[in-house]
Formats: structure tokens, C-alpha cells, sequence
């Protein structure tokens, strides 16, 4: 399966869903952008121990990410399938400066639009 890369976010943001099954044994996300305001909830995303091991598939492409970001999708798969989410950490690129410092401005916009702040102690 090729590797998920993210395309361009214009005046957008993205969410994401995930989905309740697996495929080959993965955790399955959709990832869409939409227009603010759009029905979300927010988690705000603590950094772990750098980790990359745990795959998921992000829009049917791999995605590599830490053990609690994979606890806590395992979890939503469960509790919150199909729910739109914006977490940080897979809706912003985090490889682009440029989207990364855009996304981190609207960030407080993007929280006050959320129907709801989830905190994830793992």
C-alpha cells in the first residue's frame, strides 16, 4: 500500500472520521477538508515518546504515527466512529512549515467551532 501524503489545504481545514472496522487489521480514517464552521470535535494532541511504528490507513495510504495517537484511534473506532475530529497531528501536515504555522493560527477558531474538546489521558 503507498504512503499517505497530504494535498493542499487552500483556505480549508481537515477533518477526519474513523472508521468502526479495519482493514487487514489496521485502523481506518478518512481524512476530508471542509469549511469552517463544519460539526467537529477537537483533541488537542500531546507529543509521546517519538515512535512511528503504529500504522494506520489514512484514505486507504499508510500512515505511520505514535503508540498513544493508535491507543486513542483504537478507542474511536470504537466510541466515536464516524465522528468528525480534528486532531492536530493528522490534520495539519505536519511536514509543511508553511500549513503548519496557518493551521496553528486558526487553531483557536477551530476550537471555538468544536462542539466539543475531548482530552485523552491514554
Amino acid at each position: 500500500m503507498p504512503t499517505f501524503t497530504y494535498t493542499s489545504l487552500d483556505s480549508s481545514i481537515r477533518l477526519l472520521e474513523v472508521l468502526p472496522d479495519k482493514l487487514n487489521g489496521r485502523i481506518q480514517i478518512r481524512l476530508y477538508k471542509t469549511m469552517l464552521p463544519a460539526s467537529h470535535q477537537c483533541l488537542p494532541y500531546m507529543w509521546g515518546e517519538p515512535d512511528e511504528g503504529h500504522e494506520v490507513l489514512v484514505n486507504n495510504q499508510v500512515y505511520s504515527g505514535r503508540e498513544d495517537l493508535h491507543t486513542f484511534l483504537e478507542v474511536a473506532a470504537q466510541k466515536l466512529a464516524n465522528k468528525s475530529l480534528w486532531i492536530d497531528t493528522l490534520c495539519i501536515d505536519q511536514g509543511s512549515f508553511t500549513e503548519r504555522s496557518h493551521q496553528v493560527q486558526r487553531s483557536g477558531e477551530i476550537y471555538r467551532e468544536a462542539s466539543r474538546v475531548l482530552i485523552w489521558f491514554g
